[in-house]
């Protein structure tokens, strides 16, 4: 079982006023990773800020070629990419762990809670993204953002935090889904054209193993194990409600965002070329 990387730095003084509270509302293990939630939020908001100031430099006339909303996003992806990179690697250790293996519902490790505060403080971060700017990427990554923040906020409780680490795994397909989106808005040439086929190639690939199979088995594997009845019983009728709400919610939104995938290489296989890049445009 792996330990919390960064326990050395709870404020144990904060901790103790809190603890009671997080305890009062039903979230046993809140209070000692609330600083990792927070240094993960802080850490992705820089990200994003940087991305901003430095991005201009590093790309120069590629980046100054794009939209004002487009600039956003780019910087937006930026903070995604190291979210994916960051998180990925680390969900594996979660895996043949006895004591989530035991109990995927009930469950908690010092290392889960480590990993859900690092996913916590980054879908913050990226819900009041989604809300801010709301009128630019629509309502589909604002729904996306409060359903991923509700699951692993309820870790803490804790509440599935035996399947952290198979959740995250959705995440393998974000650096190929970011690429795409770089290659569909810089400008031609920016990127050689096998470099476009092959990330497209990989995206769709991954895509589906780890979002529409890989996640859709374990969704079924969480909602099935949250309403056995003696897991049910632990619990408020809400929580499995909302849950399983949050889970059916995220697979609907990857069936739809893999259906765009399809439409995109269908047009170009009859050679639509425009219209697919105008699709691919709105794939984010």
């Amino acid at each position: 079982m792996q330990t919390d990387p960064l326990a050395f730095l709870t404020p144990q003084p904060l901790v103790d006023i809190l603890q009671p509270y997080c305890e009062k509302i039903g979230f046993k293990y809140l209070a000692p990773h609330v600083h990792e939630i927070f240094l993960a939020f802080s850490f992705y908001q820089m990200l994003f800020l940087l991305s901003g100031q430095l991005s201009p430099i590093i790309w120069g006339k590629q980046l100054r070629s794009l939209s004002a909303k487009n600039r956003i996003d780019f910087d937006i992806h930026i903070v995604s990419q190291f979210q994916a990179f960051i998180v990925v690697p680390l969900a594996f250790l979660c895996f043949n762990d006895p004591i989530l293996s035991a109990n995927i519902i009930t469950a908690y490790t010092p290392w889960t809670g480590f990993l859900g505060s690092l996913a916590t403080g980054y879908f913050v971060w990226d819900l009041i993204i989604c809300a801010r700017y709301v009128n630019l990427f629509g309502v589909g990554f604002l729904l996306h953002a409060i359903c991923a923040l509700f699951v692993f906020v309820q870790g803490f409780r804790p509440y599935v935090m035996g399947m952290m680490g198979h959740f995250l795994m959705f995440e393998m397909s974000t650096p190929f889904v970011n690429m795409n989106w770089f290659v569909s808005r810089l400008p031609k040439g920016t990127f050689p054209p096998w470099f476009e086929a092959a990330n497209g190639i990989a995206l769709m690939t991954v895509f589906f193993g780890c979002r529409i199979i890989w996640g859709n088995y374990w969704s079924y594997v969480t909602i099935t194990n949250m309403w056995k009845p003696e897991i049910r019983a632990q619990y408020p009728i809400w929580l499995p409600v909302l849950n399983t709400t949050s889970n059916l919610t995220l697979v609907s939104l990857n069936f739809f965002w893999f259906s765009k995938m399809i439409r995109i290489l269908l047009k170009k296989i009859n050679g639509s070329k425009k219209d697919a890049k105008v699709d691919a445009h709105k794939l984010d």
